[in-house]
This record gives structure tokens, sequence and C-alpha cells, in this order.
């Protein structure tokens, strides 16, 4: 009994993240953006609607295919944010 009522425990603050998130995204709008930085090697971030910088790379990519192949890679990972606008910068 004690073990049920601990997964609900778990389970119920969980969802309530993964709602937020949601709502967070929605309301913000978040995207990755890939850029060149000032080594001219490309990175990610991930962008909120209001401009603000959320998370990025923390190594650069020399192709731009192996940036993007990064951010797919993000996409699959189970976490309860999905970001499906990739803008690029040149």
């Amino acid at each position: 009994m004690a073990k049920v009522q601990a997964k609900k425990a778990v389970k119920a603050p969980l969802a309530k993240v993964e709602q937020q998130a949601k709502l967070v995204q929605q309301a913000n709008k978040l995207y990755f953006e890939v850029f060149k930085d000032a080594r001219n090697e490309y990175r990610w971030r991930i962008q909120a609607g209001n401009g603000k910088n959320m998370a990025g790379s923390s190594e650069g990519y020399v192709d731009l295919d192996n940036a993007k192949r990064a951010v797919d890679e993000l996409n699959r990972a189970d976490w309860p944010l999905k970001v499906e606008f990739v803008k690029v910068v040149d």
C-alpha cells in the first residue's frame, strides 16, 4: 500500500512539471537556432519567443549537418519539451 502511494506521489509532481513545460513552450514558442560562432564553427541554442537563450551547445561543430544532427538527437530524447522549429543563421 505504501509503495503505491509513493508512486502516485512521484507521478503527480512529474505530471505537473510536464504540463508546465508544455505551457512554457506554447507561451514562449521555443525554437532551435543553429549559428556560426567566432571560431567559424556551428553551434545550436534553444531560444524563447522573447529572444532569451534557454540553452546552448557546449561544443562547436565544423559541419552544419553535424549541428543539425545534434538538434535532432535532442528532439528524440525523452524530455518534456519538444522544439520543432529550427532556424539556421549563417
